[in-house]
């Protein structure tokens, strides 16, 4: 068991309070970033919301305890309300999976790719595109977005926000991403 002397350990105190003091702060951060920005709102999701709130009550309990001199107690508070968050949080991977990672572009590819004929799928503009041969079995062409109109008969996996004039028909959106055939 941790024992923390209050007169031995100043540096160690201060550092609490920062950190209580920090923690205090992540739900109405959290709420005035999802709130304000627009792309942000995929993780307006009820088990963030949860795990935030739950991380900032238990940050106000450990520095209620703190001020009370029970620095170990402030430390276990901290510790649950963190391990109770991240158990809220873990809620909240299913819903978020298309915004963080490339599970969900590559099947939508995949599929696409079959519908037409096995054509080659090719990314463009996406950061690490080669990480993708986890889910294709090979890393797709990586290609500029300016040079898709010079292509035909591939499917493209590229960001949403470049997507307007890249012509692309049978378009399916997946988190920040859109797939579509370029005939």
């Amino acid at each position: 068991m941790m024992m923390i002397e209050t007169g031995e350990s100043r540096g160690l105190r201060i550092a609490l309070y920062i950190s209580t003091v920090l923690l205090l702060f992540a739900a109405p951060a959290f709420d005035i970033a999802v709130l304000t920005q627009r792309s942000l709102q995929p993780f307006n999701i009820p088990a963030l919301w949860m795990a935030v709130t739950v991380i900032s009550l238990g940050a106000l309990a450990a520095l209620l305890l703190l001020m009370r001199k029970a620095p170990e107690r402030a430390v276990r508070t901290l510790a649950a309300s963190i391990i109770l968050s991240a158990f809220f949080a873990g809620w909240a991977v299913p819903r978020l999976n298309p915004y963080i990672g490339y599970c969900d572009m590559c099947r939508s590819a995949m599929s696409m790719s079959k519908a037409h004929g096995k054509a080659q799928i090719v990314a463009a503009g996406i950061k690490h595109a080669a990480n993708t041969d986890a889910f294709l079995g090979y890393s797709p062409a990586e290609v500029a977005a300016d040079s898709i109109a010079r292509l035909h008969g591939v499917v493209v996996m590229m960001p949403a926000k470049d997507a307007a004039g890249a012509m692309l028909s049978d378009k399916q959106d997946v988190g920040p991403m859109v797939i579509g055939y370029r005939e």
